[in-house]
């Protein structure tokens, strides 16, 4: 499979922290487990608007779209391509995966959400503060300052939620229902109302490599 419909894949967030949870070290601090968390929160909505098993917004590259891969679109995004994944703790790894690479798994770890964010900025995670990015945005450092103040507000909302297992073994009747309903999945995305936290990140350019 290559393009797949835009099927929204909610999460409780008792769920996404444990989704979270499995995807990385067992040594994690919940400090950690939360920031990561709270991250994932600001990009979808808090999982109310979490789109094939995306926890992080995660774009294909050029050869991971010629080899196969599944990803979705949206209208409203043009020609931005984000990945699919076939379960929760898929998605969750894909996310961490970049955060690892990036070297952001030290910050988290002790708590530093000032550290954390310069490991994102530097990754051009929301893009490169003073050019374009694929939307038409000028990405400015308005952006990750904002970015940061939702991370934390969010980070003491999840400190008292206890991790859960996330739902698996049934993804296959999410992309079935895509299959028949496709077109009505696509068309039902509002992207001016999948909330505050949700849509100013997803129309960054994501440069991200799962």
């Amino acid at each position: 499979m290559s393009l797949v419909p835009a099927i929204r894949t909610p999460l409780t967030p008792a769920q996404a922290l444990g989704a979270l949870q499995e995807a990385l070290p067992s040594s994690f601090t919940r400090a950690g487990l939360d920031m990561v968390a709270a991250q994932s929160a600001v990009e979808t909505a808090r999982w109310t608007e979490m789109y094939g098993w995306n926890f992080g917004n995660v774009t294909p590259t050029a050869a991971q779209v010629a080899a196969g891969v599944d990803y979705f679109q949206h209208a409203s995004t043009g020609s931005m391509r984000y990945r699919a994944y076939p379960d929760p703790v898929a998605g969750a790894r894909a996310m961490t995966g970049w955060l690892e690479s990036h070297g952001a798994y030290d910050a988290a770890q002790a708590g530093d959400l000032a550290g954390y964010m310069a490991a994102l900025q530097a990754g051009s995670y929301l893009g490169t503060v003073g050019l374009t990015d694929g939307s038409g945005h000028t990405v400015s450092q308005a952006d990750y300052t904002n970015y940061q103040n939702d991370i934390a507000v969010i980070m003491n909302e999840l400190a008292a939620v206890t991790p859960e297992r996330p739902p698996s073994g049934w993804s296959w009747l999410v992309w079935l229902g895509g299959l028949v309903g496709g077109g009505a999945a696509l068309a039902a995305w509002k992207w001016d109302v999948v909330g505050p936290y949700v849509s100013p990140w997803l129309r960054a350019a994501r440069k991200w490599i799962a």
